[in-house]
């Protein structure tokens, strides 16, 4: 099974919006056999550790733990073709494709709320709390609107192909929980002018999906009164570089999930190659070492791998 990557938030849709994206793919290659319960995780690809420090392992325990299933040894080799640690939904990735070839396997046909339910609930693995923005993006593909309430999503398909350049930073040694480390920064309380702009930032984002207006979408992007503010402090230069990659030709500039990768919006493929050039550039200048990668949203979620 392959789970697409996914950025969460998208500017001011913190843990309520998310986007599947192109290049970057988990797949989870699972068989079972009789025996004892034994769950055995191998990994390849980016570093991440394989057995029981694995997120893979830690999903498919609460799905035997879930369905009472007993008497079977559960094989798993995860192909992580999603870099871990770098707000690119890695181990929402993992966690998705691991209970869909599961629900396959044991003939468990799963309503999407009780599978996104499943799916980001293992997220506590490295997120510390369980959230549904990544799962449900990496699940359906297009761009998602999660019901955190009620564990539902609902997915966007954009008029338009919507180009990206990314900034991901070189991999470094696994930050262990880092996505709960982005989380503990954020302001537990918001005052209501905060949350009417941050509201209205989020209302334009869904009408620019589904309406595949560009400029509003950059605009929007771009806006986060909440996380951002507090994020940025992780990112070495970030504000320089989102004011220079604005002057370049992005549309839309954000803090990819909880980061520290970061996403530009952008008209066409050809200016989001100038704007991964110009971020290029500035990283190279900074002395930050860090790749760009160009792509676009992905209009499917989990599948099979023929």
């Amino acid at each position: 099974m392959r789970a697409p990557a996914s950025v969460a938030n998208i500017g001011a849709g913190f843990d309520v919006l998310a986007m599947a994206i192109e290049g970057f793919f988990d797949e989870a290659e699972i068989t079972i056999s009789k025996g004892e319960g034994r769950i055995n995780v191998s990994s390849a690809g980016f570093d991440v550790p394989s057995g029981r420090e694995n997120i893979a392992h830690a999903t498919a325990e609460e799905f035997l733990n879930r369905y009472g299933i007993k008497g079977v040894d559960v094989n798993i080799t995860l192909h992580k073709g999603i870099p871990p640690s770098l707000g690119l939904g890695s181990s929402g990735a993992s966690c998705v494709a691991t209970v869909y070839a599961l629900s396959h396997l044991f003939g468990i046909k799963l309503p999407l709320s009780e599978f996104l339910e499943l799916a980001g609930l293992c997220e506590c693995f490295t997120a510390g709390s369980p959230h549904y923005d990544n799962v449900a993006a990496s699940a359906l593909g297009g761009v998602v609107i999660v019901d955190c309430a009620n564990k539902e999503a609902y997915r966007i398909i954009p008029p338009v192909d919507i180009h990206i350049a990314l900034l991901i930073p070189e991999p470094i040694p696994r930050c262990e929980r880092k996505t709960a480390l982005a989380r503990s920064i954020l302001p537990k309380q918001v005052d209501l002018k905060t949350l009417v702009y941050q509201s209205s930032a989020v209302a334009k984002l869904v009408y620019a999906f589904m309406t595949g207006d560009l400029e509003i979408l950059g605009k929007a992007a771009s806006t986060d009164f909440v996380a951002e503010p507090k994020r940025s402090a992780l990112i070495p230069f970030y504000w320089e570089l989102k004011g220079f990659s604005l002057s370049n030709g992005a549309l839309g500039f954000n803090i990819a999930g909880a980061g520290p990768s970061v996403f530009a919006i952008c008209r066409s493929p050809e200016d989001s190659l100038a704007v991964a050039d110009a971020m290029r550039k500035f990283a190279s200048e900074k002395g930050l070492k860090a790749d760009v990668v160009v792509t676009k949203i992905a209009r499917e979620g989990v599948s099979i791998v023929k």
